[in-house]
């Protein structure tokens, strides 16, 4: 509580301005912090004795059937159990929290503050609708008929039904209260080379689910080396299945061996890059953030595409290279056939 980073968080939200560690967040909640949990802040300052949570999010496990390439072992345990030892290539990769927690004591604190609570997520990490503790907190809320409380969920839209319990069902009890983030961070079988367990048929099974409900739905679809160039294929393919749906841009920053930012050491790539982003961005909503981030990569001009130089790269290249080759190999994936695009990267 005394940390200054996190004082000046909090001051942050008392003067009703967005906290620079808050710029990644989801869009919906990060606008609901902004406009409504501020407003509640100062009362909390003021009376530490009386803290009254607003928004909660608890950590239950890294339990997920994806192995997305912009993950790690920290929030999937697919990679942890199948591909640890090649995600060590990149610089991104946490060890898995052993985190002891009682679950009747989390359940008894959303019951004890329930009239401060605005907003639960239902967890950060992993696939929280493959979550027994998820749908026991749900079942909780629902015996309070604690209706109030507004509901975020994000979802890698794999999942229908689990242990014959519907999640759609379930957050269908809160309409407009709830709302559903789908992530989403290319289609076809781009789509299923980076987020490693995606089809869209399953994908479009789960959205259209949703859509038949009040509950809120948007698509999180985070720019990266992967789809940069094929912005436009995934707007076409969104514009035609998920008409009427936000299709929020954002980006990876981490691992950087996997961003866009990479594509900097290949000058071709870089401007190409750059001018199929220009000529993308309006397909999504609100792109700014993820031009943001593209104004300030700046291609190296001193490399040759095709001889590059200094030790850095060279790490990284190695690296880069060496991942690719082994999540090829254990995946039975091809990077060159999927992304004929990138096909400078590999083909030296």
């Amino acid at each position: 509580m005394h940390d200054e980073k996190l004082q000046a968080i909090r001051k942050s939200f008392v003067e009703g301005k967005t906290p620079p560690e808050c710029r990644e967040c989801p869009t919906q909640m990060r606008e609901y912090h902004t406009e409504n949990i501020s407003k509640e802040l100062p009362r909390i300052i003021l009376h530490e004795d009386e803290h009254k949570p607003v928004a909660v999010d608890f950590f239950w496990s890294n339990k997920c059937n994806f192995a997305c390439l912009g993950c790690d072992s920290y929030k999937s345990s697919t990679i942890d159990k199948n591909f640890r030892e090649i995600y060590q290539y990149l610089d991104n990769q946490r060890q898995v929290p052993k985190i002891k927690y009682d679950k009747q004591e989390r359940f008894d604190y959303i019951l004890k503050n329930s009239d401060s609570i605005k907003i639960l997520h239902l967890s950060s990490s992993g696939e929280p609708w493959m979550e027994d503790n998820v749908y026991e907190l749900l079942e909780l809320l629902l015996k309070h008929k604690l209706f109030d409380i507004k509901i975020a969920t994000h979802t890698n839209g794999s999942i229908l039904n689990y242990h014959n319990k519907s999640m759609i069902d379930i957050l269908e009890k809160w309409g407009n209260n709830a709302t559903v983030i789908m992530s989403n961070d290319g289609t076809g079988k781009r789509g299923e080379y980076v987020r490693y367990g995606y089809k869209d048929k399953m994908w479009l099974r789960t959205y259209n689910k949703l859509k038949e409900t009040n509950i809120n739905v948007y698509v999180h679809y985070c720019l990266n080396l992967f789809n940069i160039m094929y912005l436009k294929e995934d707007a076409d393919w969104f514009k035609k299945n998920c008409a009427g749906t936000d299709i929020l841009l954002r980006y990876w920053e981490y691992p950087t061996l996997l961003t866009s930012k990479f594509l900097e050491y290949w000058n071709d790539l870089y401007d190409e890059s750059i001018e199929i982003f220009n000529n993308s961005k309006s397909y999504y909503k609100d792109p700014e953030y993820a031009e943001n981030y593209i104004n300030n990569v700046e291609k190296v001009e001193q490399l040759h595409p095709r001889r590059p130089v200094g030790e850095s790269f060279k790490d990284d290249y190695l690296r880069f290279s060496s991942f690719i080759r082994k999540i090829d190999e254990k995946r039975n994936t091809d990077f060159v056939k999927t992304f004929p695009k990138l096909n400078d990267m590999v083909l030296w």
